[in-house]
């Protein structure tokens, strides 16, 4: 069983239900407190937990934590669970108040005269399930009862008896509970534990409760023929102390007088003498916070010990001892508790100092006397030692041969008091103490010095986490605001500085010989400089993550419809129109100043509307083009000198003018121009020419209004353009067709004289007209094809770029699309958790949704190429024991706030994974990962990724040349937790600048256990891997730092046998088409559809041929291999062709990049038949097995069987994925 977090096990079977820790991937404990008190012999245990593990906590449910002194167990009884906000608060008591007093029938009044304390303890935990422990008392009590009684209360008759103290603990044996024990110990008096300020204790509060204050008792009982008996007892100093003018505090205390006890007033005397002492030691109590001092000096403050503390920072000075007589604790803090003490005796610094200063001269004296009498000492070391006789005088003794004895004393008296030396036969040496550190004694202020030293070194893990948390917020992306990031860097720098400068004081005090208070002081002020730098940087560090969370809410909320509604009413606001939230138009009269119009201009295109698109519903293309927009979307752009607003046919206000007679009306009829105006609409030119008409006026009306030209604003109704460049656009409704944004069209065909050249054909109604000839090879470009959406400060904010391939960023809110989206530049994120199921080849199929067990993928990479892009919720990656599929698989780019975790279930695995450039919580646990082969140095690597986690894992290699177990590469985190590793050159790896923080790892390696290189930083805590070179080596400014590390020896494996069957994701690099029917050439940017793989010609176009170049890697790695399945995936997009049944010809060819003349294609070739927006997976062994074996194909194209219309289909580029397995 795991003695480091919360067990819930079921009441009736005790099987365990539930284990709740804290991880650093997940805090599945949100608060916890636990609870002793010796004065009402309680304990509980409160804890607050997530909603999501409500599913156990019944009440009556038993809980297991750990005990905080002997790695046993405390048992808890659920007792009420509340839940508010999601949380779950819950309420235990101990299991032993249970166990001992409701769960057993009482005993019946019994009289055991003269039995021990064992049989006594044996007769109370009759038919309780526990078992007696330990028991510190060998004498016999009377166990005498007149009632039934609990074995709770038979327990507390004989810690009253016999001065002991009762206490429960819980064994275990793997998950099983092995046996309850009761223990009878006695209270222990000081045994040299010591709480001090500033060294371990952080806060001391003092508590004084005089509300029922009593210093003297009136005592009653009876005697054995039932008189009453009447004394008293009173406390002299308790009420000097708390006493009213001299006067006692006074109450009546009843003895019950037993059967068996011979009461008299001496005995009510004793029994009263103790309750007193009890009343008044309850009337001063201190609660008292200290760090925890079992990892620095190997001793611990327990429930019930004697301890002594002492305040020497605060004036004025005191000394106390005290019970420790109850104890509050966090089950996952190792580093700090709060004690409340009782049973206090207090003494001043005066009455301390008076006794040491008592000491001091009685040393004094014996010292003097010593010295008075050396003649004496002198003479009786004479008689009995004679060699060794004393030679004393101020210089060293001198002998005519110049040979000294051996050993020779000599009393040297040129100092004050004389000193002792003796002949070691080179030099005189001192043969007697002069300083404490001669007989092993400290110094005091070198003891502070020691303990501050302590401290400092309790802190520098402390410093290394949070350094490492301010360093990847100051990576995070969404941290724009460059003045915090300047405070966060100062902030580090200073609390950095300081933190250095503080080891660096150390040291040098450490180095006096005899520091001096002052020294003490100057250290104790640097620390807590650096306490005060700490919390001004997490200030700065608060600061950035409110910073970072309203940036990535800001960016969420723009491209909204609530937005652009926004938006209209603070238009319609300013302009005195009103605002139809529902077709989004605005009506009413108007009257637009210069300043108004600036005012509309500024707020339009501060909020970037016109390049909005709704979040109802909508298709788009690869190239993140919209395509269409149904009939509820709303797009308006508007512009300081250009502002189009749907207005009704109301008065408009023009200097009081109407309508009527503000506005020049010219209207086409059907026997030539009709020009109306009034006096202050007057036309002032018209122009008829055979090739011109121009017209100035305030405003055109053509139709009855079905055009108007006002101001330099048209606007046209019910309008169907052929063809149409417009330089700025604002379009109120676009339904059908395309939007086409750069490129080119085909321009007009031309005489020689440069005049266009018309045809006459035939129009819809059947009537002849003449129109232009288009000229196939004359294009007129258009531009490079973009739409940019910018801020007041036109900077580009987001982007959509033909040229580019689609949108760097593209989030819609509340999408609703009816067929799938085949767009791989889309970015996705994620609404909910998820688990997606791995399980092979034999149970799961990568065509399926992997959403459930029985609809498993096959492969792991099928899985993370599900993963969204953006992750704000928890990703799981459930592995299961069929899984059978042998990867290199690549995690990429994965971004957000949440957690995607790969739970391998304690099954073995054959894959290599990299985790490269994700910013959410990746973590990968409890299982076991085999090499693949040597063709990459890592069974897994996290390269530039902020947090990445291996728990629980053995990764066993394959002794390869340069193989490395875990690397860790660029600006990255890496933690490494209970992982074993072996069979590689280097354990764990970590360059360029990237940081991993290991606890608790075993392994072995042929060359380095750990290895840094290239400004890399590994922190290595507890036990860690060894290297049969050397455990740990660094090198070009790489650093190791090792906390408390040991390196066990472990079980060497074998080595991993390398896969021989595998498989592997193919991706396409790129992918186009070739246009054939005179065009001959490689679609181009800018061309229609460029990027994409198209077969087949109709509605115009020419004859097509499509191409996917995957580089050499797929071609190389397959080649010469044994081909054993190859499944290909396909999408077909919602463009061109038959919306359903095209006959899609896949073929492969011999390209790693798109060559500069027409492709050619395999003779094999696999007939697919594809719909619109299908996406599917095809098997294709049989087709292209032979091809790939062959290592001179290298990619895939679609080729037709015929350039007709049946064949003729758009594919997706990059959406295009080959399975294949192989030996």
């Amino acid at each position: 069983m795991t003695n480091k977090g919360i067990h819930i096990l079921d009441n009736e079977t005790e099987d365990i239900l539930l284990y709740l820790t804290n991880t650093s991937r997940e805090r599945m404990v949100l608060d916890n407190n636990h609870t002793r008190n010796a004065e009402d012999h309680s304990e509980t245990f409160d804890f607050s937990i997530p909603y999501k593990y409500t599913k156990h906590l019944a009440n009556q449910n038993r809980v297991l934590i750990p005990d905080d002194i002997n790695n046993k167990y405390r048992e808890f009884v659920i007792k009420t669970v509340e839940t508010d906000n999601n949380i779950i608060f819950v309420q235990s008591d101990a299991a032993w108040l249970d166990d001992l007093s409701r769960n057993v029938k009482p005993l019946a009044p019994m009289n055991r005269q003269n039995i021990t304390v064992d049989e006594a303890i044996d007769i109370a935990l009759i038919d309780t399930g526990y078992l007696k422990g330990n028991v510190d008392f060998d004498g016999f009590i009377d166990l005498v009862t007149t009632e039934y009684k609990t074995a709770y209360e038979i327990l507390l008759m004989i810690e009253e008896l016999t001065d002991l103290h009762f206490d429960c603990t819980v064994n275990t044996q793997g998950n099983s509970i092995t046996g309850r024990y009761v223990h009878m110990t006695e209270r222990k008096d000081f045994e040299g534990k010591e709480l001090v300020r500033g060294h371990n204790v952080t806060g001391i509060k003092k508590k004084e409760n005089t509300r029922e204050l009593v210093t003297a008792l009136i005592l009653t009982s009876t005697d054995e023929k039932g008189k009453p008996l009447v004394t008293e007892i009173t406390d002299d100093k308790a009420r000097d102390r708390w006493g009213n003018n001299g006067k006692f505090s006074w109450s009546i205390y009843n003895i019950e007088a037993k059967e068996s006890d011979k009461m008299t007033t001496a005995k009510m005397k004793i029994k009263g003498a103790k309750a007193l002492k009890n009343m008044i030691d309850s009337t001063v109590e201190y609660e008292v916070t200290a760090v925890e001092v079992n990892r620095q000096l190997k001793e611990q403050v327990r429930f019930g010990d004697r301890v002594r503390v002492r305040d020497v920072i605060f004036q004025p000075h005191f000394y106390l001892e005290a019970t420790v007589k109850s104890v509050s604790r966090d089950i996952f803090s190792e580093s700090s508790k709060q004690f409340t003490l009782g049973s206090i005796k207090q003494y001043s610094e005066d009455q301390l100092r008076r006794y040491f200063n008592s000491l001091k001269s009685e040393l004094t004296t014996k010292l003097n006397d010593n010295i008075n009498n050396l003649d004496t000492i002198i003479a009786n070391i004479s008689e009995t030692v004679a060699e060794n006789d004393i030679h004393k005088s101020e210089i060293a003794p001198e002998y005519l041969d110049g040979v000294i004895p051996v050993n020779k004393l000599w009393l040297d008296t040129s100092t004050q008091p004389a000193i002792l030396k003796r002949w070691n036969g080179t030099q005189w040496i001192i043969d007697s103490p002069t300083k404490p550190s001669d007989i092993g004694a400290v110094a005091k202020e070198s003891a502070m010095i020691d303990s501050l030293e302590a401290v400092y070194k309790n802190m520098a893990g402390q410093h290394l986490a949070l350094s490492a948390e301010v360093t990847i917020i100051l990576q995070n992306e969404f941290l724009v605001d460059q003045t915090i990031k300047d405070n966060l860097n100062q902030n580090l720098a200073d609390a950095s500085s300081i933190f250095i400068a503080l080891g660096e004081l150390i040291i040098a005090k450490q180095a006096i010989e005899k520091p001096s208070m002052t020294d003490v002081i100057e250290v104790q002020t640097l620390l807590d400089n650096y306490g005060k730098s700490v919390e001004q940087l997490r200030i700065e560090l608060t600061n950035a993550n409110t910073a970072i969370n309203e940036r990535i809410n800001l960016l969420q909320s723009q491209y909204t419809e609530e937005n652009v509604k926004k938006v209209f009413q603070e238009v319609a606001d300013i302009t005195g129109l009103t605002y139809d939230s529902i077709n989004n138009t605005l009506s009413g009269d108007i009257n637009l100043s210069e300043a108004n119009v600036t005012k509309v201009y500024d707020k339009v295109t501060a909020d970037m509307v016109g390049q909005y698109v709704s979040s109802a519903t909508y298709s788009t293309d690869k190239d993140g083009f919209v395509n269409d927009i149904s009939a509820n979307k709303t797009a308006i752009e508007q512009t300081k000198k250009e502002i189009n607003l749907e207005v009704s046919e109301s008065k408009i206000n023009t200097q009081l003018k109407t309508m009527s007679e503000a506005i020049s009306v010219i209207k086409l009829i059907s026997n030539g121009i009709n020009i109306s105006s009034s006096e202050n609409g007057l036309i002032s030119t018209v122009a008829v020419s055979p090739n011109e008409l121009s017209l100035k006026s305030n405003l055109i009306n053509l139709n009855e209004g079905q055009i108007e030209v006002t101001k330099g604003v048209t606007k046209i109704k019910n309008a169907v353009i052929t063809d149409a460049h417009v330089k700025d656009l604002s379009l109120n409704k676009l339904t059908g067709g395309e939007l086409n944004v750069g490129g080119y069209i085909n321009d007009y065909a031309t005489d020689s004289s440069g005049n266009i050249i018309y045809e006459t054909t035939t129009d819809e109604d059947g009537s002849t007209i003449t129109v232009p000839v288009i000229d196939p090879n004359k294009k007129q470009y258009l531009g490079s094809g973009e739409i940019n959406f910018r801020n007041d400060n036109n900077e580009i904010l987001f982007q959509i770029s033909a040229q580019n391939k689609g949108a760097d960023t593209f989030t819609v809110t509340d999408l609703i699309v009816e067929n799938p989206i085949q767009n791989p530049f889309l970015v996705t994120r994620s609404t909910s958790s998820l688990t997606y199921y791995v399980r092979g080849s034999v149970y799961g199929n990568d065509d399926n949704s992997g959403l459930a067990e029985l609809d498993a993928f096959s492969s792991l990479q099928k899985a993370i190429d599900s993963i969204p892009d953006i992750i704000n919720h928890t990703i799981t990656v459930l592995v299961y024991g069929t899984y059978d599929i042998n990867e290199d698989i690549v995690l990429s780019s994965k971004l957000g706030n949440g957690e995607i975790i790969f739970e391998l279930r304690g099954y073995d695995s054959n894959f290599r994974i990299s985790i490269e450039h994700c910013q959410c919580r990746v973590t990968i646990q409890n299982g076991t990962i085999n090499t693949l082969d040597n063709d990459k140095p890592y069974l897994a690597q996290n390269k530039y990724s902020h947090y990445v986690s291996f728990v629980g894992l053995n990764l066993n290699g394959n002794n390869g040349t340069g193989q490395l177990g875990i690397q860790g590469l660029g600006g990255g985190n890496t933690y490494i937790n209970n992982c074993e590793i072996q069979n590689v050159q280097d354990c764990v790896s970590a360059t360029n600048l990237h940081n991993v923080y290991m606890s608790n790892n075993t392994g072995v390696a042929s060359r380095y256990g750990t290895v840094s290189w290239r400004g890399a930083t590994i922190n290595v805590n507890n036990n860690a891997p060894i290297g049969k070179v050397a455990n740990y080596n660094k090198g070009y400014a790489g650093n190791i730092n090792i906390v408390d590390a040991t390196y066990p020896t472990v079980v060497t494996k074998a080595p991993s046998t390398v896969t021989t069957t595998k498989s592997r994701i193919f991706k396409p690099l790129s992918a186009n088409h070739y246009r054939y029917s005179g065009i001959n050439t490689w679609a181009r940017s800018g061309d229609f559809h460029y990027g994409y793989p198209v077969q087949g010609m109709g509605y115009g176009s020419p004859a097509q041929t499509g191409c996917w170049f995957f580089g050499a890697t797929m071609r190389d790695t397959l080649k010469g291999k044994t081909i054993k399945s190859v499944k290909v995936k396909l999408s077909r997009r919602s463009k061109i062709g038959n919306s359903s049944n095209a006959k899609v010809n896949l073929r492969m060819h011999k390209y790693i990049s798109q060559p500069s003349s027409s492709p050619s294609f395999s003779t094999a070739y696999k007939e697919i038949i594809m719909d619109w927006g299908e996406t599917k997976t095809y098997d294709v062994t049989s087709t292209f097995k032979t091809l790939i074996n062959d290592g001179t194909w290298a990619g895939f194209g679609i080729k037709p069987t015929a350039q007709d219309l049946a064949h003729y289909a758009e594919l997706s580029a990059l959406n295009m994925e080959v399975y294949v397995t192989y030996v």
